[in-house]
């Protein structure tokens, strides 16, 4: 009785691995034997007292061979996929680039300056050509491309056209690779902010109005600000062109007695025995009827009613060049900042809510800083007096920046330099990095 029990259980198993095995081989492309007996049979024999041998098995319905390749085609793609996210990140260690370059350089130039740039004719905010004509810096003509604009070549000091790969308000960064806003405080320090210097190259440097005292290296402050200086002196220019504490003749002016973070006033004494704050239209709207700030001529040092609305002057602005040049470089390319743009939706909604007199404005009322057709911040850094020092903005009109920071983005025109690579906005082609 115990022998009929062993041999029904025999059979019984050997079965069960012959039935296993046909599934093995009906899951898998074509009539594999050999692998069938290398991986399937270990395991039946691990669980029986003897080796099964293994009968080839012929597959004779050909729907059901179908149907079990589909299945295993099914399954052979989900695996694939699972596989792939499964996937640990790699790096080539070889090709990677770890940016060592160093942060954008602070101009810091003595005052007065020295340098050996000649005079080539043109005023100090323009550049001559080669066709005997001035054109203003950071312009688009003569070049026409509104990604050209012009520079001065560091060899001839004669203007040339070099590429612009980034919008208004922005400059390119070295080392990052990406058009960062001009009041971006991550790139410069001592209260600086990003310029273009007259050959193209980023720098840091003062607001206009604002120089770095006691020293070149030092933070920056205020022209008519008190500063570093004693009590009831202000920082100012001297006969000798030199940033000295020199005594106060206006009363010191804050834009708020209740903030203590409020930034002074810059208040200058003019003719008539009156203070009047630099960069606002103060006695200039008396002069004239055109749209007129007050600024400082670094050259002269005298003060001076700068027109804003003259197309020379780099306070320029003007609304068909601003959306030109919005078009060319949209300011949300390539990666669409959705919060900013309900922002600016928001605020064409409040100007129409204005326009047809659904909202009312408000009653405060501010000085005049600027005209009415707006005015540009310089995109090149203020002058310093001095002989040969070469181009930049000379005429200071002190603007507070009436907006925050905009985050980096990329340029809107790919540089095609390599990993290992930077590119070089003065000339428009890429370096090896130093």
């Amino acid at each position: 009785m115990d022998g009929v029990i062993l041999n029904l259980l025999a059979t019984l198993l050997l079965s069960v691995a012959l039935s296993s095995s046909a599934q093995q081989q009906n899951l898998l492309p074509g009539n594999v034997t050999e692998v069938i007996q290398s991986s399937v049979v270990p395991k039946i024999a691990s669980k029986t007292s003897s080796t099964p041998k293994l009968i080839p098995h012929k597959i004779t319905d050909k729907s059901y061979e179908k149907k079990n390749q589909n299945t295993f085609s099914q399954l052979n793609k989900k695996m694939k996929k699972w596989l792939k996210t499964k996937k640990e990140t790699t790096f080539d260690v070889e090709n990677m680039v770890i940016i060592s370059d160093p942060p954008t350089p602070a101009i810091d130039q003595t005052f007065p300056a020295k340098g050996s740039i000649p005079d080539d004719g043109c005023d100090s905010s323009s550049v001559r050509f080669d066709d005997g004509k001035c054109y203003p810096l950071m312009g688009r003509k003569p070049c026409g491309d509104p990604q050209q604009w012009v520079t001065v070549d560091p060899y001839t000091f004669k203007g040339r056209c070099t590429p612009r790969i980034c919008g208004r308000d922005r400059v390119f960064v070295v080392r990052t690779g990406l058009c960062h806003d001009i009041f971006d405080k991550s790139e410069c320090q001592g209260g600086r902010r990003l310029y273009y210097s007259p050959y193209g190259d980023p720098v840091c440097d003062c607001p206009v109005g604002e120089y770095p005292f006691p020293y070149p290296k030092s933070d920056c402050v205020a022209l008519f600000t008190q500063g570093p200086c004693p009590y009831g002196q202000v920082v100012a220019i001297s006969s000798d062109n030199s940033l000295r504490c020199k005594a106060s003749k206006c009363p010191p002016t804050y834009d708020s007695y209740y903030n203590s973070n409020s930034k002074p006033k810059q208040m200058v004494p003019t003719s008539d025995g009156k203070c009047y704050e630099l960069g606002t239209a103060g006695p200039c709207s008396s002069y004239d009827d055109t749209s007129s700030l007050l600024g400082l001529d670094m050259l002269k040092n005298e003060l001076e009613c700068v027109d804003v609305t003259d197309p020379w002057s780099p306070y320029f602005s003007s609304q068909e060049e601003n959306d030109l040049l919005d078009s060319v470089f949209d300011q949300f390319y390539p990666e669409y900042d959705f919060f900013r743009i309900y922002l600016v939706y928001q605020g064409l909604q409040h100007e129409n809510e204005l326009k047809y007199g659904k909202k009312k404005k408000g009653s405060k009322q501010h000085p005049r800083r600027q005209g009415g057709t707006g005015i540009s911040v310089p995109s090149n850094p203020p002058i310093r007096p001095g002989s040969g020092q070469g181009k930049g903005n000379s005429k200071l009109v002190p603007q507070q920046p009436n907006r925050g920071t905009n985050q980096a983005v990329k340029p809107a025109k790919s540089t095609g330099c390599s990993g290992g690579q930077t590119f070089n906005p003065s000339t428009g082609s890429c370096a090896g990095r130093g």
